[in-house]
């Protein structure tokens, strides 16, 4: 287990808010990265496919050559980081909006 520790992250997912002078409206940026987030990082299945493949979640695109573990670690690392972003983006909207304002910003960040 110590060995994970220098991959271990504290968050995978960050917000900032986007401000250009010449635009009213500020922006909102939600940054996923492909980490091994602290409360994610016991269960058991990331746990062991990390230990196995040192360069997990880091692997590069062009090894297409894993083995189921690592793919259900990979699919279980997705599912998270889809989760939080999802939650990240429906706090960003604003509670008091129209349906039409809630539209507008689900087409901008491509929620559905």
């Amino acid at each position: 287990m110590a060995g994970l520790a220098p991959r271990v992250s504290k968050v995978a997912v960050i917000e900032g808010t986007i401000h250009c002078p010449d635009v009213a409206p500020s922006g909102r940026l939600i940054f996923a990265q492909a980490a091994l987030p602290e409360d994610l990082a016991t269960e058991y299945g990331l746990k062991v496919d990390a230990q196995d493949h040192p360069r997990f979640p880091r692997d590069g695109t062009a090894d297409q050559w894993s083995d189921a573990a690592q793919f259900d670690a990979y699919q279980a690392l997705g599912r998270y980081l889809g989760k939080q972003v999802r939650v990240a983006s429906e706090q960003a909207r604003p509670a008091n909006s129209t349906a039409e304002q809630r539209e507008a910003l689900d087409a901008q960040s491509g929620s559905n």
